[in-house]
């Protein structure tokens, strides 16, 4: 592929973009060309070496603050007319609450999820602190148990408290992942698909 085929496939791709920071991502891949072929490359095989330009304007949208996509996804290509304004306010009561709630929704669910993670922390926490408690009260003269019991109790805490702190980290991370998934879900709504 030709730069200038290269160059127009991915400025068209980028139209999202606000002018100033598509024009910084294209003089970019200018830059990469003029470099590449400085070095002896052909168009072609920069093109090659640089790969899609539909799947890089993708990465680059993806990189994207979602307000930015949002604000230019919005924003209507011939301006606010007095019908478009009439529509916005007039549909606002049922548009408006039924985006606050599922805002709403999306936000208890993560509530819920990270409660859920916090508590099998604690669980892990306190059964870590039972096994400590055990241990200083049998050397303490508080607990009058058998030894072999006693160590049998402590090693019971030290597994438990092991495997639901274990537990709590996998949980936590399994959230973290749906998190970052559900926000690239949001940002894939805003960026418009070709073809």
């Amino acid at each position: 592929m030709s730069k200038s085929g290269f160059l127009r496939i991915l400025r068209s791709r980028l139209d999202l973009l606000p002018p100033e920071e598509r024009e910084r991502n294209i003089g970019y891949y200018e830059e990469l060309f003029s470099d590449m072929m400085e070095e002896g490359m052909s168009e072609e095989e920069v093109s090659a070496h640089l790969g899609d330009p539909e799947q890089i304007a993708r990465e680059i949208l993806a990189e994207q603050p979602l307000p930015k996509l949002v604000k230019s996804r919005v924003r209507p290509s011939g301006g606010w007319t007095a019908l478009s304004i009439t529509l916005i306010v007039l549909g606002s009561p049922v548009w408006l609450p039924l985006l606050i709630a599922a805002a709403a929704v999306v936000l208890s669910v993560f509530v819920v999820i990270w409660a859920l993670i916090l508590s099998v922390l604690a669980v892990a926490v306190a059964v870590g602190v039972s096994a400590v408690a055990m241990v200083l009260g049998a050397i303490f003269g508080y607990l009058k148990i058998s030894s072999l019991l006693m160590l049998g109790l402590v090693l019971i805490c030290i597994g438990l408290c092991l495997l639901t702190g274990l537990l709590a980290v996998a949980l936590g991370r399994a959230a973290v992942k749906g998190g970052k998934w559900l926000w690239r879900q949001i940002k894939k709504l805003f960026i418009k698909k070709e073809g």
